[in-house]
């Protein structure tokens, strides 16, 4: 088992990122990138697009359509209604009733109603179903009576014989003055989430409509008013991640996947935990997957809790601004510091929710969270790799609002709902790993790092556990990705077999 700080290596100085954080801080303002929102399970399963990355997966309703003269369709719809109620399909996104003209180009040659008698003594029919004079010439079609098409509902909630014996009891089938013309035609199950992908189900399925609303997921409204909060600081966060990563992969405490939680408050935005991945320390270490307990998400989480289990301790408030006091006027509260930190240490290393590298002790150190909260109720998380399912899971489980991540793991991550086959992104630049032992010091899994070059050919595991109508809790989920992706070349999909973050 490797030792528990190996970072330290039996010095009290915590290992250092290189260049420091101040570096960090000062290089993040001149990153820019875009959100990615991520798509719900409910979007992917609505979505009719098609290419390599988004496989169709639009869903179809078999529904009856009838076609009746315009005058009676608002009665006939209501008395249907009455006698076949169902609440089990939503069927809002589709007209319930169309002209012959809205209609798709295959179902209009169909639409025209049948005579069953004439329609007067000098009436017959065509053949499709227009009235015509004695003489066999097609009546004005302005003597013709207007049509409508009625989407009556589903087939699997109405049964065809109840549904036509209760037809013949309605004007106009009821006095046989007209044939029940009923057909069966495929439609969308639901919701379009684009004005196009609404027009194109109207031209193949049946008249769609878009109402600018999300059924599946965020609001569009709600997407742009949290990126509009959390844009203009997100890719300082994003570098602080990778840069908490960095240190870790330099610590050699684990892999460089790194995560930062952040608070909003009234007068900004402040980072309230910074973790780096410390699977190779502690219980479990020796594993393959390493100390799962030590993913950074987890680590920065139980910071999180530490930090409010001192502001308890300690009767302190929120205090966005202090920092711990060195000078000879604070002797005593800097005492009472080390000895509340002593007894966290002692009662919780096993987790690894301590520092580990001097940037992570910087952010541990800010008196900047109070007891009051629900643990991390709230705050925002920013981590450098979609996260894994137990990491995906315990974000949920805190009551995060909002995460971003950057680079997306098709093969652990637990928030994409979308399954998504490597493809290296835009410059073929996707992850593999390879096997091997530890090196002869023992703390650190140097071979098992993820490398460059071979794509991965799995799918994503499609959970999208960051919103879901089964879970108690929903947050708004991101990918970020740095407009400068020379320098950060896979910030778009990787491989590694590792469960990240």
């Amino acid at each position: 088992m490797s030792e528990l700080h190996p970072a330290r290596h039996g010095n009290p100085a915590f290992a250092a990122a290189p260049g420091g954080d101040e570096d960090v801080d000062s290089d993040a303002r001149q990153k820019e990138g875009v959100l990615i929102r991520l798509k719900t399970k409910e979007e992917t399963r609505a979505t009719n697009e098609t290419g390599e990355n988004a496989p169709s997966r639009f869903v179809s309703l078999d529904c009856y359509i009838l076609d009746l003269p315009a005058k009676f369709a608002h009665g006939v719809y209501s008395a249907l209604r009455t006698a076949f109620p169902d609440d089990r399909f939503d069927l809002q996104h589709l007209r319930r009733f169309a002209k012959p003209s809205f209609l798709p180009l295959h179902l209009r040659p169909l639409s025209s109603v049948p005579a069953k008698r004439s329609h007067s003594p000098h009436e017959t029919s065509t053949p499709n179903g227009a009235a015509e004079s004695e003489a066999g010439q097609p009546l004005p079609t302005s003597q013709q009576p207007p049509l409508l098409h009625l989407l009556v509902g589903p087939v699997k909630s109405i049964p065809r014989t109840g549904l036509t014996n209760k037809l013949m009891s309605l004007a106009p089938f009821s006095d046989g003055s007209m044939a029940i013309n009923l057909r069966t035609v495929s439609v969308p199950a639901l919701a379009p989430t684009a004005e196009e992908q609404a027009q194109r189900w109207s031209e193949q399925y049946w008249p769609t409509v878009y109402k600018k609303t999300n059924p599946f997921g965020p609001q569009p409204s709600v997407w742009d008013r949290a990126e509009r909060d959390i844009l203009p600081g997100a890719g300082r966060w994003m570098a602080l991640a990778e840069a908490a990563g960095q240190a870790a992969k330099h610590a050699r405490t684990g892999e460089p996947f790194g995560a930062v939680i952040v608070d909003n408050t009234p007068d900004g935005q402040n980072a309230v935990a910074v973790a780096g991945d410390a699977r190779w320390c502690g219980p479990g270490a020796e594993l393959a997957s390493g100390n799962v307990a030590g993913h950074a998400v987890m680590r920065a989480i139980g910071m999180v809790a530490l930090k409010a289990k001192r502001a308890k301790q300690q009767g302190s408030r929120n205090d966005h601004a202090q920092t711990p006091q060195c000078g000879s006027d604070s002797r005593e509260e800097g005492e009472k510091e080390q000895e509340v930190s002593r007894t966290i240490t002692t009662s919780s290393t096993i987790f690894l929710d301590t520092p580990l590298t001097s940037l992570e002790e910087r952010y541990f150190m800010l008196r900047n969270v109070s007891d009051s909260a629900y643990l991390c109720c709230g705050q925002d998380i920013y981590l450098s790799h979609e996260p894994c399912l137990m990491c995906a899971m315990a974000i949920l489980h805190s009551r995060f609002e909002r995460v971003v991540f950057g680079t997306r793991m098709p093969g652990t991550g637990g928030l994409c709902a979308d399954m998504v086959v490597g493809d290296g992104g835009a410059d073929g630049a996707d992850m593999k790993t390879v096997d091997g032992d530890r090196d002869r010091d023992g703390d650190a899994r140097k071979a098992h790092s993820p490398i460059r070059g071979q794509s991965h050919q799995g799918l994503g595991l499609g959970y999208g556990l960051f919103w879901l109508h089964d879970l108690n809790w929903k947050m708004l989920a991101w990918q970020w990705q740095w407009q400068d992706s020379a320098r950060h070349p896979d910030s778009v999909t990787a491989g590694s077999k590792f469960h990240n973050a």
